[in-house]
């Protein structure tokens, strides 16, 4: 249950820094490791949600594929936990902005720099390919591009997988 998370909330070893963002599942805080001071992205879902098993099967797909892919251009989750009776998972802190963002911003990219994205999207996607998972949702909003940079690009959200 992220919704309820307030800066200083302990969450299994993590505390919460702040809110980061909300989706239509969940929501990200950036949080710190209580041990090892390392600053993380801890994912959960909204509480209307969290107790219900076709949403917890869904976020725990999504954790499973991305840990499954050893790949730079995919999101590293680092480790799933409980907190609440209801699943949370700590992974790789991103800054920067979505391919929706800066489309809706810029309209249109350079063919070169659409290709940049493009060929490390599609590395990463046949990476999970060749290992049996099917990403299935795709789309801009699940593109980010870490600090604007078309080099750092980070696949997004296998929620609903096939695995």
């Amino acid at each position: 249950m992220s919704d309820q998370l307030a800066p200083g909330t302990v969450v299994h070893r993590y505390r919460i820094d702040a809110l980061v963002g909300v989706g239509g599942m969940g929501s990200v805080h950036r949080a710190t490791h209580l041990d090892t001071g390392q600053v993380v992205a801890v994912k959960g879902l909204h509480a209307h949600i969290a107790n219900k098993l076709e949403y917890q099967k869904r976020f725990l797909r999504e954790a499973r594929a991305a840990m499954a892919v050893a790949h730079p251009n995919i999101v590293t989750v680092y480790e799933v936990f409980e907190h609440a009776d209801a699943p949370m998972l700590a992974m790789e802190l991103l800054t920067g902005e979505s391919l929706e963002r800066v489309l809706v911003r810029e309209k249109r990219l350079p063919l070169q720099r659409a290709a940049r994205i493009l060929v490390r999207v599609t590395s990463a996607i046949g990476t999970a390919h060749a290992l049996g998972i099917v990403h299935r949702d795709l789309k801009p909003e699940n593109i980010f591009l870490s600090d604007g940079d078309d080099t750092r690009v980070k696949v997004l959200d296998f929620g609903i997988a096939k695995l």
